[in-house]
Formats: structure tokens, sequence, C-alpha cells
């Protein structure tokens, strides 16, 4: 509790001093740095999402690249272009590819 002085109530050593500009000042920085975590958060997993997006797309990509080169592989075995022996063998190098 403080006392009175010249009808002005003063908390230890002054009016609005000592203790209570103290804990504001504590307090405002408490508050500062948790904002300034909050961010750091929101930037890391922002980051985090966007590699893991660009690593499922690409992974999606090189899929559709060996889909594309399993299906003219297939059409130059029909056709007659390359033998089963070659058409084996390219198939598995396309495949220890991925």
């Amino acid at each position: 509790m403080g006392i009175l002085q010249n009808g002005t109530w003063c908390h230890g050593f002054g009016s609005y001093g000592g203790f209570f500009s103290t804990t504001g000042g504590i307090t405002m920085g408490i508050a500062i740095l948790l904002v300034v975590g909050i961010l750091v958060y929101l930037l890391v997993s922002r980051n985090r999402d966007r590699q893991e997006f660009q690593r499922f797309s690409f992974g999606s990509q090189k899929q559709e690249d060996t889909s594309q080169a399993l299906s003219i592989l297939s059409e130059r075995f029909a056709r007659g272009e390359i033998n089963e022996e070659t058409y084996h063998r390219m198939k598995q190098q396309i495949h220890d590819q991925q």
C-alpha cells in the first residue's frame, strides 16, 4: 500500500515510479520476447511446410518421368525396335534411377 503525500498516492520511490515502473518494463519486455518468439516459430514452420511440399512435388514429377519412360520403352518393344533382353535391361535401368 502506498503512502499519501500532498494529496497523491506515492508508491515507494515517488509517484508512478519505483516498483510499478520496473514491473511494467519487465512485462513489456516479456511481451516483446513472446511476440518475437511467435514470429520466429511461424516463419520456421512455414519454411518447413514449403520444403515438404517441394519434396512431394519433385517426387511426383520423378514418378511421371519414370512412367513416361516405361511407356516409351514398351512402345519401342511392341514395334520391334528393341529385343526382349534389351527391353528388360533398359526397364531395370529406369527402375534403378528412381
